[in-house]
C-alpha cells in the first residue's frame, strides 16, 4: 500500500485532535519545560480546527505523493528529522518562552522542500519553483499570525507559539 506512512501520521494526528477536543488537553514543545519526547509529540497537537485542518490537507496532497517518489522509509527519516530540527529551531530562537510550539507545520514544510528536490527534474526553472515555495510559505505565515485561534476560541497572536489559558 502507497502512502502508508502518510496516512498513519493522518490517523494518529486526527485521533490526537479528538482526545485535544475532548479532553482540552494541549501538549506542546515549551523551552521553558523541556523534555525529550515533546521534540515528536508537540507534531501532533494543534491550536485550532483551522491549523489543524490546514495540516492534514497538506499532509494528504502532499506527503502521499513524496512518499511515493521517495519511499516509506525515507519519509519516515524526514519526518524525524525535519520535526526534530523545527522544534530545535524553535527553542534556540524562543529560549526563554512560556509558550507552547504545536503542529506538523515544520514536516509540512519539509515535505514541500522534499516535492521541490524530487520533482524538480519535471520542472525547467527550478530557481523559480523555490522563490514560489518562498512566497508562498511568506504569505502562509503572515496569514496565520491574522487569523490564527486558539483552542480557547481567543484570538492569538501566533498559531504555532500558543499560551494555554490558566
Amino acid at each position: 500500500m502507497k502512502g502508508k506512512f502518510t496516512l498513519l501520521l493522518f490517523s494518529v494526528t486526527f485521533l490526537v485532535f479528538i482526545y485535544q477536543i475532548k479532553t482540552g488537553v494541549l501538549i506542546g514543545l515549551n523551552p521553558s519545560d523541556l523534555h525529550y519526547e515533546d521534540f515528536i509529540i508537540y507534531a501532533f497537537f494543534h491550536s485550532s480546527s483551522t491549523h489543524f485542518a490546514f495540516n492534514l490537507a497538506a499532509l494528504l496532497f502532499l506527503g502521499y505523493y513524496l512518499e511515493e517518489k521517495i519511499g516509506t522509509d525515507k519519509f519516515i527519516v524526514l519526518f524525524f528529522i525535519t520535526t526534530i530540527f523545527a522544534g530545535i529551531v524553535y527553542v534556540l530562537i524562543y529560549p526563554s518562552a512560556d509558550r507552547l510550539c504545536v503542529g506538523l507545520s515544520g514536516f509540512i514544510f519539509g515535505i514541500v522542500g522534499g516535492n521541490i528536490v524530487a520533482y524538480k527534474e519535471k520542472y525547467r526553472n527550478y530557481f523559480l519553483l523555490s522563490a514560489l515555495f518562498y512566497i508562498s510559505f511568506t504569505v502562509f505565515l503572515i496569514y496565520f499570525d491574522i487569523v490564527g485561534i486558539g483552542c480557547s476560541g481567543k484570538k492569538n497572536t501566533k498559531l504555532h507559539d500558543f499560551k494555554p489559558l490558566k
